[in-house]
């Protein structure tokens, strides 16, 4: 009853009352130290989720694969590589590095701290690689600047017979802008609509971005004018594609 009130709390977001109810269970197990673990990971609150952790070692609770996925968050959120190493360290000696679960996280914490070469290391030794795991990477290498690393990473995810996601295009997408790639992002313009996702908004809108970035404007509107719905980030790319390419007057109408 503890541990599913421990739970109830943290779902709805109550990390507070979660703790209250922990603290007063007479003994403790690894799932509600799980349980409220990721309440902190999920609120964004990762150095008390890390905390926790630490607390959990030190009443000698080994930490289970879901235990692992939770804390490898948390330093994804804090970009807490020292923090992250460690915990990959532990899963290599518990047997959880090839747990697809673990890895993936493994390969999401890598990237977001920035350690790029240790992302693609950890997840070339994954067995099964999921297109969450190699848009991570992609997303990694997009966030770090080198878009023909991220372009090259989808080609070989191509290769190995995954299928993009809506993510993947989008940060696939975001490359192509960056480099001024126009033919690939031509192509991933084909994919997406066969796939379906050409109406999404998020991707409907780096799309724009995208054709905005390399100096195709009029492909850009023809996008923007097919999204189902625009926000102001959309318009604002579009307006910003008129004007660095010089087409004040479209900007203005």
């Amino acid at each position: 009853i503890g541990s599913t009130l421990v739970d109830m709390y943290v779902q709805s977001g109550c990390v507070d009352e979660a703790e209250e109810v922990f603290n007063k269970m007479p003994s403790r197990g690894v799932v509600p130290w799980t349980t409220l673990i990721l309440g902190y990971a999920d609120c964004g609150l990762g150095e008390e989720a890390l905390d926790y952790f630490r607390n959990m070692q030190s009443e000698g609770i080994p930490a289970n694969d879901v235990t692992l996925v939770c804390c490898l968050k948390a330093c994804s959120g804090l970009e807490n590589t020292e923090m992250g190493r460690e915990l990959h360290m532990l899963a290599t000696k518990e047997g959880y590095e090839k747990n697809p679960f673990v890895g993936t996280a493994v390969v999401d914490m890598y990237a977001k701290c920035m350690s790029l070469a240790e992302a693609q290391n950890s997840l070339l030794c994954l067995p099964n690689r999921g297109v969450v795991v190699w848009t991570a990477l992609i997303a990694g290498y997009v966030k770090g600047g080198v878009g023909e690393e991220a372009l090259y990473t989808l080609k070989e995810m191509q290769r190995e017979g995954i299928v993009p996601n809506e993510v993947t295009f989008a940060c696939s997408l975001k490359a192509c802008g960056t480099l001024g790639d126009t033919d690939l992002g031509q192509e991933l313009h084909a994919s997406i609509i066969t796939e379906g996702f050409e109406e999404d908004p998020y991707v409907g809108s780096i799309l724009v971005d995208m054709y905005a970035k390399c100096g195709l404007v009029t492909e850009a509107r023809e996008v923007f004018e097919n999204l189902p719905s625009r926000d102001l980030a959309t318009w604002n790319t579009l307006i910003t594609g008129y004007v660095e390419h010089d087409f004040l007057d479209e900007a203005l109408i």
